[in-house]
Formats: structure tokens, C-alpha cells, sequence
């Protein structure tokens, strides 16, 4: 599912006009909000699924489930149909906010050490 999220949010960024920045974890996002959706609403057993060791691009290893091919076609509706329309404007807000707190927290240490 992860290269099929990687391949949407290409079009995602052309919706948007406008890139994804590049520390953006969306992947962990994506992933907590599809395995509730995929337990809960698709009923998927636990044993339809297997846990990886997945490595964010920021390099922080994180554990994550692997879906059989069978869920892509789901997966993609739910991406478009619920995440994207529901979830995506919360994290795009909150990322915003956390990039723009850490710019500011830098440029003062920055400042500190110049002085």
C-alpha cells in the first residue's frame, strides 16, 4: 500500500498545486487512519495482514502493517473517498504549524549563538 500512497501523492501535490514538504511524514498518518478504517469498516482479520519495520524518510524506523494486494482497490477508494477529504486538511494544518514553530526555535538559537 505504501508505493500506491507514494503514487497518489504525486496527485495529490498537482491538486494542491503545490508540494508536500520534504519532511512531511504523511505515510504514519495515512497508515494509523487506513488500519482503523481496514479493522473496523473493511472488517480485515489480523492475520490477513503482516507487520514490517518500515523506514520513514527522515530515517526513524517505524512498525507498520503490510495489506495483500487484494486491498489496493480499496485502499485507493478510502485514500480519495476519506482521507484525503477528511483527515489530510488536519495534518496538513497541524505540519504547518509544527514546521513553522521549529523555523522559529531555530532561527533563535541561531540568533543566540551569533550574539
Amino acid at each position: 500500500m505504501l508505493s500506491e500512497l507514494f503514487r497518489h501523492l504525486y496527485n495529490l501535490e498537482a491538486i494542491l498545486d503545490q508540494a508536500l514538504h520534504g519532511e512531511a511524514i504523511l505515510e504514519e498518518s495515512v497508515g494509523l487512519h487506513w488500519s482503523r478504517y481496514a479493522r473496523e469498516v473493511l472488517e480485515i482479520p489480523d492475520q490477513a495482514r503482516i507487520k514490517y519495520l518500515h523506514l520513514c524518510p527522515n530515517g526513524r524506523p517505524v512498525w507498520a502493517w503490510a495489506y495483500p494486494n487484494t486491498y489496493l482497490t480499496a485502499f485507493t477508494k478510502w485514500l480519495w473517498g476519506e482521507y484525503f477529504p477528511k483527515h489530510f486538511p488536519t495534518y496538513h494544518y497541524h505540519r504547518e504549524h509544527y514546521l513553522a514553530r521549529h523555523r522559529s526555535l531555530s532561527a533563535q538559537r541561531r540568533k543566540k549563538t551569533l550574539l
